[in-house]
């Protein structure tokens, strides 16, 4: 697993999902099929356990191991292969899944079938990223908060 860095520096033709240049984008083992915009959480259920529960993601699964997006969509194949997936932790990013009706400004936490949702009211799991637009299509563009 490579670590990212604070300026990813890629172009847009590496990184389909437009992320800002101070985002911070972490390379991951994919553990499961991924198309690029969805949430991923780490992996708590690695086989091999250790510290791989740490460095392998799969679909986001609305729980608090959302680490942020994929910017790459990763095939079953590719995963049997041991691919990689670039994923934004921090900072702007673009077209990320999400549910509709999400308004600008507002929070949100890890859904289902890697997407967000507004926060609640009475949400206690902390907020992962605000919304810079109103979400539309299934996509927002948004600010991932650092959680670390």
């Amino acid at each position: 697993m490579a670590f990212g860095h604070l300026s990813h520096g890629k172009s847009p033709l590496e990184v389909p999902i437009v992320t800002g240049e101070r985002a911070t984008i972490v390379e991951f083992t994919c553990n499961e099929a991924v198309t690029a915009g969805d949430w991923v959480d780490l992996d708590h259920a690695a086989a091999a356990g250790g510290e791989t529960r740490a460095t392998g993601v799969i679909q986001g699964n609305a729980t608090a191991e959302c680490i942020g997006v994929a910017l790459e969509t990763v095939t079953a194949a590719e995963v049997t292969a041991g691919a990689i997936v670039r994923v934004c932790v921090a900072g702007y990013c673009e077209n990320a899944k999400s549910a509709n009706g999400i308004a600008a400004g507002a929070a949100f936490t890890s859904a289902a079938a890697g997407s967000v949702q507004a926060t609640g009211t009475n949400d206690l799991t902390p907020p992962i990223g605000v919304a810079l637009e109103v979400s539309a299509g299934l996509t927002v563009d948004c600010y991932i908060f650092r959680k670390y």
